[in-house]
């Protein structure tokens, strides 16, 4: 599975874990876990609702998630963060 990382999804990461930098081992562990197998249980896949309808998100830890979109080539991260910033 390729997966592409949007501007969007860059900027969040960086803000997100400028002054939390031990989330990055995290993130990373999720990004493969969802590279093996995304239906894995702890990644909590979902597809969105409304007006977000054509973007998926899954759970790196109980309040931060990963919000991205199926491109034609793969998959496009879009947006990394707490539950109440990405929706």
């Amino acid at each position: 599975m390729k997966i592409f990382l949007a501007p969007s999804y860059l900027s969040s990461l960086k803000k997100l874990t400028k002054n939390n930098p031990q989330l990055l081992p995290t993130i990373k562990k999720k990004i493969e876990y969802f590279k093996t197998d995304p239906q894995t249980p702890g990644l909590k896949l979902h597809k969105l609702k409304g007006s977000m309808q054509t973007t998926w998100s899954f759970s790196v830890t109980d309040d931060i998630r990963i919000l991205y979109i199926y491109e034609e080539d793969g998959i496009m991260f879009v947006k990394i963060g707490k539950h109440e910033d990405v929706y």
